[in-house]
């Protein structure tokens, strides 16, 4: 017998691929989201499911992480403080580059953010 928690988590875009994102509750079971209409037929199916929920929360954390880092980054680098610009740089283009290597960041992405870091960092330095 098929798990009934996953038999509903099946959803369809316009052009007929599933890739709708998928929401957990406070205990961490499934919830539907406004775009899953149709139940999955296939244990496949099913399965793939399961794996694109799991894979939707461990990308969604990870992006998260990055996008604080690089708040953090350019909020000391607009206030001009040359050691904290020093002290995040690194960690920031290092946590850029594992997000590429997780696949959460495309690496063109990835190339235009370091980018940035660093004229800003360049900036920072140039002014003190």
């Amino acid at each position: 017998m098929l798990d009934p928690t996953f038999r509903a988590l099946r959803s369809r875009t316009p052009t007929g691929h599933s890739s709708a994102p998928i929401s957990f509750d406070t205990l961490g079971a499934p919830r539907l989201c406004w775009k899953q209409r149709d139940m999955a037929n296939h244990k496949s199916a099913i399965k793939r499911i399961r794996q694109t929920a799991r894979r939707y929360e461990r990308n969604k954390t990870g992006r998260t992480q990055l996008r604080s880092k690089v708040k953090a980054f350019r909020a000391a680098a607009a206030a001009n403080s040359n050691d904290e610009v020093g002290a995040l740089l690194n960690p920031t283009v290092s946590l850029v580059d594992k997000s590429v290597q997780k696949g959460i960041l495309h690496r063109n992405k990835a190339n235009r953010i370091k980018s940035s870091l660093a004229k800003a960092a360049n900036r920072v330095n140039a002014a003190s």
